[in-house]
């Protein structure tokens, strides 16, 4: 237990990890009576086919699983690493999935689900935070400011102005000669280095990262917004099925297949911008906001946060190891 209580201390964010584990596990109990009703053919929890359920319970389950992801990513060590191992995840649901409708026939194809979704809105940030902090990162020995000054600021008696770290860099740079250092901060050298550079903003002499990311904040939370709006406006008007990938990425089944897990990039790529935004303001400091490690919330939690620390992995596997369940409860004759 005190190694948990460790582990969790070191990087864990508590409330997120429960977040995540608690909207993980709505969707597998949703899962459990799809799978019942619609793959088994169990005339049982017709209520999946109300209207609340299908366009207002699920959509605020998914939202809170998309947000929870956007959070994530401020905790994140390499995002692009991230999308990419979540694309590659996505590929190769749709490939098992087709392989298995094509020998049986009765399971459907993952054209495009949660999976994609994450996959594509991690990358879109990752293309967001380059093209404002990214692209403006400037330091001495080829050493990102941005990067070392976040990964330093968590860390406890390190003092930091305007989001460079001031001590430990310039003790790093004291050391090679002819580096001038004046109060703890590299002064002439590094601003003439950053000056010389276009498109590089700096202030009193230090890349000014601060506001770099409060413009990055702010379009998060614009495009994520519009991403959201135009997500519940182009619904009505897409077709019922199609052929066409754009279509199938906006939401549209596809003709002639049963489409499992479906799930359209919009409004749910404005879920996971706006929980960046989140991520990077409530969550500046990487301090997690719940700090209790005792009481029955703290105890009974532990298993659904567990869940929310291995969420891709429970994602991935929970329906393979539910239709094996199921499948066998019906060769036992018990439905």
């Amino acid at each position: 237990m005190e190694k948990e209580h460790a582990k969790e201390k070191r990087g864990r964010i508590p409330e997120i990890d429960f977040l995540r584990g608690f909207a993980l596990l709505l969707m597998i109990w949703h899962h459990t009576m799809y799978d019942i009703r619609y793959i088994f053919h169990i005339d049982a929890f017709a209520f999946q086919d109300s209207y609340w359920f299908y366009r207002i319970g699920r959509p605020i389950v998914l939202a809170l699983f998309l947000l929870v992801s956007g959070i994530s990513t401020r905790f994140s060590g390499n995002n692009l690493k991230r999308g990419l191992r979540m694309f590659l995840f996505a590929v190769i649901a749709t490939v098992l999935t087709a392989i298995v409708e094509v020998i049986t026939g009765w399971l459907g194809v993952i054209f495009f689900n949660v999976f994609h979704v994450i996959a594509l809105s991690t990358l879109c940030y990752v293309l967001i935070e380059h093209l404002f902090i990214g692209r403006h990162r400037a330091s001495p020995d080829n050493t990102p400011d941005v990067e070392l000054s976040e990964r330093l600021e968590r860390k406890p008696d390190r003092s930091v102005m305007n989001g460079i770290l001031d001590v430990e860099l310039s003790e790093r740079l004291e050391h090679k000669p002819g580096r001038p250092v004046m109060n703890g901060i590299l002064d002439v050298e590094l601003s003439e280095r950053l000056e010389r550079k276009p498109g590089r903003p700096v202030m009193n002499g230090i890349l000014d990262v601060e506001r770099q990311k409060a413009k990055m904040i702010g379009f998060l939370i614009g495009f994520g917004a519009f991403a959201v709006a135009i997500g519940y406006v182009i619904a009505p008007i897409l077709p019922n099925v199609t052929r066409n990938p754009l279509f199938v990425i906006l939401g549209s089944p596809v003709a002639g297949v049963q489409t499992l897990d479906q799930l359209p990039l919009f409004p749910y790529l404005g879920y996971y911008l706006l929980g960046c935004a989140i991520g990077q303001t409530l969550y500046a400091s990487g301090e997690p906001f719940w700090k209790g490690e005792r009481g029955l919330l703290h105890t009974f939690g532990r298993p659904i946060r567990f869940m929310g620390r291995h969420a891709l992995f429970v994602y991935l596997f929970h329906q393979p190891v539910l239709l094996s369940f199921l499948w066998l409860l019906s060769q036992i004759g018990l439905f």
